[in-house]
This record gives structure tokens, sequence and C-alpha cells, in this order.
């Protein structure tokens, strides 16, 4: 949940700063990827823990 609150900030960081490259049309593809970052994230913590 920590890195699921951490990818939603720095997507808002990143449309803040490239407002003209963020478009409605990237926008899906860096959801998939901070989707697909965060899962990463959490398998790590998993392997790390157990």
């Amino acid at each position: 949940m920590r890195f699921l609150i951490i990818s939603s900030t720095s997507e808002l960081k990143i449309s803040a700063k490239f407002p003209k490259f963020y478009s409605p049309y990237i926008r899906p593809f860096a959801l998939i990827f901070f989707i697909i970052l965060t899962n990463f994230a959490n398998l790590i913590i998993v392997k790390v823990e157990y």
C-alpha cells in the first residue's frame, strides 16, 4: 500500500513537470508502468521478508 501511494504521488509530479508530454494518450502507459513498478517492488519486499 505504501508503494501505491508513492507511485501515485510520483505520477502527479511527472504530470506537473511535463504537462505537454503527459497527455491523455500517454497516461494509460504511465499507469501501467507504475503498476508494474509497484508490483516489482512488492515482490522484492516479499523475497527479503521470507
